[in-house]
């Protein structure tokens, strides 16, 4: 709209642009809060329908780089049973920081496959029903949701070895291969207990992060 002229200045044109104010404010509403994404300190629930019976109830996740708050609940991304594109497992390791140890799995797909962690009193294979061997005083089970078995014969994951977990926390990490279904299941011994964790994810390549306190 032109500016207006400075000899129409006065009662009149004062109150033209007010209208006109009034009218964009109207057109340009305030924009509406979005909620961080997945895995801010948010809770979500699962779906009934996961099909494993020693599946967690998931209460939290978070998807920032250094993680959310450490504690012993289950932590979960939101949109599970929901597959996403995490393709097959590709890797496993883990590594010592200070004042926790951290175990890191990684996928092929284009971004990390949703996820529930959390601590069960027996590890259960789904769907076999199996108890499934797994060395510590407490045990971490990881779904990954979308991890598939490959088609074209890649080996699966190796565990990491004895001497790489010497003098972490934990006692016992598997590769997280793919899954029945599409939900790919593993298993973390872990020394000492439950200890308090987090759970992240990353990207480039896809990963989902598990750190575990330690009291080094």
């Amino acid at each position: 709209m032109p500016r207006p002229r400075s000899t129409f200045a006065g009662p009149v044109a004062i109150l033209a642009l007010a209208a006109v104010a009034a009218v964009a404010g109207c057109s340009s509403p305030a924009p509406t809060p979005t909620t961080p994404g997945p895995t801010a300190s948010t809770s979500s629930s699962p779906s009934a329908s996961v099909p494993t019976p020693s599946s967690p109830s998931a209460t939290a996740a978070s998807s920032e780089p250094t993680g959310g708050p450490f504690g012993t609940s289950d932590v979960s991304s939101p949109g599970i049973p929901e597959l996403r594109a995490g393709g097959v497992g590709s890797a496993v390791r883990v590594g010592r920081h200070r004042g926790f140890d951290r175990v890191v799995y990684e996928f092929t797909g284009p971004e990390p496959p949703r996820f529930t962690v959390g601590y069960v009193e027996s590890a259960i294979a789904d769907p076999s029903g199996e108890p499934v061997p797994v060395s510590g005083d407490a045990i971490l089970q990881v779904l990954a949701f979308g991890v598939y078995y490959p088609e074209h014969g890649e080996p699966a994951p190796a565990p990491v070895p004895a001497s790489a977990l010497r003098g972490t926390v934990f006692a016992q990490v598997k590769g997280l291969y793919g899954g029945f279904e599409g939900i790919g299941q593993e298993f973390v011994g872990i020394n000492g207990g439950k200890r308090p964790f987090r759970v992240f994810t990353l990207t480039g390549p896809s990963r989902i992060v598990i750190d575990v306190q330690s009291t080094s």
